[in-house]
């Protein structure tokens, strides 16, 4: 097993310190995070601390190509030879039902049980597997961090090192240690390439329709403009995938037509819409949902207000509840699904005992419910932040 990348030793720590065998640790982040390299990573340093390889048992679904629940779960379980083994697995999110194969994998939990994939979301955390796990959040690498990790890293010429890093999935927002006007130009450069040759020949777009898409992103967006894309893209393995992804989010949240008093039900069809004349939603992207284009939207938005914001999702018939402290503006999402009274008792009680005002947000349900005027992720972050006090009765 090949363990290239960066060697992200306090994350590592991390999967080390969990030793409840009564729940697994889910691994979560956005693509091109380095998940993956810290689970063989750690694999690795099992290894080097002499445990028993019998006692070591890594898999990536999307490798092995397991696609059912049972198939994977044989796989598993034929290379479990005792208990107290290290069970790590990667890329689960490709099994159909992956959660009910962590369940059965657990089994009675005499197992150290670690697991991440690319859209592990709290929508898809099921109920019976919900009060068994523990979630490690990865992010990016700043652009400092990747300087001083990657070895082939020249710090006399930047220009060559942003554009690796960039391709090798870091996030424009992250150059912030750097200069912005190089950071952009070097950004450009990666659209005018990567995105044009690489993805518009493969999935064969015409060029027209890729250069309106880059030029309404280079036109609209500035040095400030990048501060407002955070956790934006669920960043793809291929540099390609990655940068249209950006550019699309970028032309549509940049993109000021939506009239007033439109509600959130009404951007995603639109958005939909568009990916679909563009050829790119069934060829790139068949498995994103569009509601998590604005979900990350908002959160970046969030965060650029220096917020901290953990996971969360605006899907359908889920409600998001945003949290925060009293001048530092300290953002916590507890995700809650409305079918199930227990959680949402427990959510409701976790607010009570954080002794935070909060504020919830009914999504696609309910797009009357008291939302603002415009869309856009600003406002939607004016609204949370700005809205402290009201409360929804969910009793």
């Amino acid at each position: 097993m090949e363990n290239g990348g960066t060697k992200r030793y306090r994350y590592i720590e991390k999967l080390w310190e969990h030793d409840d065998l009564t729940r697994a640790l889910c691994i979560t982040g956005l693509r091109g995070s380095g998940k993956s390299t810290i689970l063989r990573h750690f694999v690795e340093e099992l290894r080097q601390w002499h445990v028993p390889e019998r006692k070591i048992i890594y898999m990536d679904a999307r490798e092995v190509e397991a696609r059912s629940c049972d198939e994977f779960c044989s796989m598993v379980e034929a290379e479990i030879r005792e208990d107290g083994s290290f069970i790590v697995l990667d890329s689960v999110d490709a099994v159909k039902d992956w959660d009910t194969a962590i369940y059965r994998i657990s089994g009675d939990w005499k197992h150290r049980v670690y697991f991440a994939g690319n859209r592990l979301t709290a929508h898809d955390m099921k109920t019976k597997l919900y009060w068994k796990i523990d979630t490690l959040h990865v992010r990016p690498m700043s652009f400092l961090e990747y300087l001083d990790a990657d070895p082939r890293g020249n710090k006399a010429h930047p220009d060559w090192c942003i554009g690796r890093y960039l391709r090798s999935g870091g996030l424009p927002v992250m150059l912030a240690d750097y200069s912005d006007a190089r950071a952009l130009s070097v950004l450009k450069g990666i659209y005018e390439t990567a995105v044009h040759e690489d993805l518009g020949d493969r999935v064969g777009m015409d060029r027209g329709s890729m250069d309106r898409v880059v030029e309404a992103v280079m036109g609209s967006g500035g040095p400030e403009d990048m501060r407002y894309y955070s956790d934006m893209a669920y960043v793809d393995d291929t540099s390609s995938t990655w940068s249209c992804l950006w550019a699309l989010e970028n032309w549509h949240l940049m993109d000021h037509t939506y009239e007033h008093g439109r509600g959130m039900g009404d951007i995603f069809p639109r958005f939909r819409m568009y990916m679909e004349d563009t050829g790119i939603l069934h060829s790139v992207l068949p498995d994103m949902p569009t509601e998590l284009l604005m979900e990350n939207a908002v959160y970046g938005e969030l965060m650029r207000r220096g917020c901290h914001v953990s996971s969360g999702s605006f899907r359908r018939r889920e409600a998001t509840f945003i949290t925060y402290r009293n001048g530092k503006h300290e953002a916590i999402q507890v995700i809650e699904d409305l079918d199930d009274p227990l959680r949402r008792r427990w959510a409701l009680d976790a607010l009570e005992r954080s002794g935070c005002e909060y504020r919830t947000l009914l999504t696609l349900e309910n797009p009357d419910r008291d939302l603002p005027d415009s869309v856009s992720a600003w406002s939607l972050a004016d609204w949370l932040l700005e809205k402290p006090d009201n409360r929804d009765d969910w009793s």
